[in-house]
């Protein structure tokens, strides 16, 4: 049985709702007498220091938003790192001293965006020495913070033998331009041979193409080469031209010349390779070795 007289049950109804809209309106943050508020500092996060009075948090340079928290305090938790995301030396509890250090705050995470397994790399090859826990250790030590990668630093072990499958790789290339029957280097000696008094000889092969392998596929490929099948089945087998001391130097002269190249002037770094090596002063001489086979000056 209902005590509420119908007519007054939609007018006590109304009254009700208009009761809950005040219990549960926030006040803007101009208004002066909202409450419950926060002293927040200008990054939107809570600012240091206990404070009961909105003039005392306005004086130390806060500003009152009304509310339980700060407005850029969107989460429950956060992480404190570098600007770019990587991980930061230092425990930071509160937000306003992570932005003070000049660091980033990142809500909602317990990680920091950069904070994936990474490796402190040598910039001169391999593992850099010592133990580093986070990326801000390695790079304030001087080295290189690379991401994980299964083949290690550059120059380490692993990595070395993927550079050597892809120097591989890139070798046959260059083995099927330039050294195969009818090919650039043919091409090249007979153009040599027919406009110069002396003529082309094996240590222009030699400083040639460990040039252009250097200069396309990277020094390694080069030194492997150099020493090789890719090489030696072209330059050796022939009388009087072992492969030997004079050979390792007319390769190692032409693949300094050809790391100092744009590595990716495919068009343009074979001229340059011939042009130096077929010009390179006193060549055969400098790489003169047992049974080298010296240029020769009569067919």
């Amino acid at each position: 049985m209902s005590f509420t007289r119908p007519g007054l049950a939609r007018p006590l109804g109304a009254l009700a709702l208009i009761a809950l809209s005040f219990a549960l309106w926030t006040p803007p943050e101009s208004h002066a007498s909202c409450f419950p508020w926060k002293c927040c500092d200008a990054w939107g996060y809570d600012q240091p220091g206990v404070y009961l009075r909105k003039t005392s948090c306005e004086s130390d340079g806060g500003l009152v938003h009304c509310g339980l928290s700060c407005p850029a305090e969107t989460s429950a938790i956060f992480k404190c790192c570098e600007p770019n995301g990587d991980p930061t030396s230092g425990v930071y509890a509160k937000r306003h001293d992570c932005k003070a250090a000049g660091k980033e705050v990142f809500e909602g995470v317990l990680l920091c965006p950069g904070g994936g397994a990474f490796q402190c790399c040598d910039p001169e090859g391999g593992s850099a020495p010592g133990v580093f826990l986070t990326r801000h250790a390695c790079s304030d030590a001087g080295w290189v913070v690379q991401d994980f990668k299964a083949t290690g630093c550059p120059g380490s072990f692993f990595y070395t033998v993927k550079q050597a499958l892809r120097s591989r790789k890139c070798a046959e290339g260059v083995r099927a331009e330039f050294l195969s029957p009818g090919g650039r280097l043919e091409r090249w000696i007979a153009d040599y041979d027919a406009t110069h008094a002396d003529r082309w000889s094996d240590k222009d092969s030699h400083c040639t193409i460990s040039c252009v392998l250097a200069s396309r596929c990277g020094r390694l490929a080069s030194s492997l080469a150099g020493f090789a099948k890719e090489v030696q089945d072209v330059f050796d087998g022939t009388p009087h031209n072992a492969f030997g001391h004079g050979d390792a130097c007319a390769n190692r002269i032409g693949r300094r010349y050809g790391m100092s190249l744009p590595f990716d002037a495919h068009a343009t770094n074979p001229a340059a390779c011939h042009a130096y090596c077929t010009g390179y002063p006193a060549l055969e001489t400098r790489c003169d070795g047992p049974l080298n086979g010296l240029r020769r000056t009569t067919p």
